[in-house]
This record gives C-alpha cells, sequence and structure tokens, in this order.
C-alpha cells in the first residue's frame, strides 16, 4: 500500500540538474494512484506500476511548458522505457514466464522475476 501523505526519497534523486525528476514524479504518482490502482496481489504488481509510470509521464509532460518539447518528451521516454523492456525480455527469453505480464515465479527466486517487464507493459 502507498501513503498519499508521504513519500520516502532517497536524496541522490534531489539532484540541482534535475536529472531525476522522473523518478520524483513517479514516487509522486504512487502517493495518487496507491491506494485507488493498486494489486490485490503480486500477480497484479502490473496494474500498481503500470498506472504509476502513465502518470508519472503524464506529469513530466505537464511540466515543460513548450508543449514540442513536452510530447517529444514523452515520446522519448515511453520509446526508451519500451527498449528496455524488450532487453529485460530478450534476456529472460521470449517465452520465459518473467516476459509476461504476470510473471509466475514458481519455485525461483522473484527477486529474479524483477523488471522492467511490468511496469512498461502495464504502461
Amino acid at each position: 500500500m502507498e501513503n498519499p501523505l508521504l513519500t520516502f526519497a532517497s536524496p541522490s534523486i534531489i539532484v540541482g540538474d534535475k536529472s531525476s525528476v522522473a523518478v520524483a514524479n513517479h514516487e509522486l504518482a504512487h502517493s495518487w494512484s496507491g491506494n485507488l490502482v493498486t494489486n490485490m496481489n503480486w500477480n497484479n504488481f502490473w496494474l500498481n506500476e503500470g498506472f504509476t509510470v502513465f502518470l508519472e509521464r503524464k506529469i513530466t509532460k505537464k511540466l515543460i511548458a513548450d508543449e514540442k518539447v513536452a510530447n517529444l518528451t514523452y515520446k522519448v521516454a515511453a520509446t526508451v522505457g519500451n527498449s528496455t523492456m524488450v532487453t529485460s525480455m530478450n534476456g529472460y527469453g521470449m517465452s520465459n514466464a518473467f516476459s509476461s505480464l504476470t510473471p509466475n515465479a514458481g519455485t525461483a527466486n522473484p527477486d529474479d522475476a524483477f523488471s522492467e517487464v511490468p511496469y512498461e507493459k502495464g504502461f
């Protein structure tokens, strides 16, 4: 469950060059969507994270005054995210359960299933 009034953030994401704004936006988006759109169990992890990635990118887009730059930033983030997801899926193997939207860890270590797949497929 996400906390709507509190975000835990490492000082490393608060930098002067604004290079980590997307991370901060992601965590803020969790506080808005976490209790409204959340997973009942780990099979539905993608629902929480995918919706949060969607909101994160919308927030980032709204923070950019120039509409053309905002649209380009949104598209680039989605393209990079998709590329990262495909790389993860290729690493697992396209037929591996960890490449699916709802991975079943079975007897494997659940930490091995953690990747960009549920974030980007959910987006």
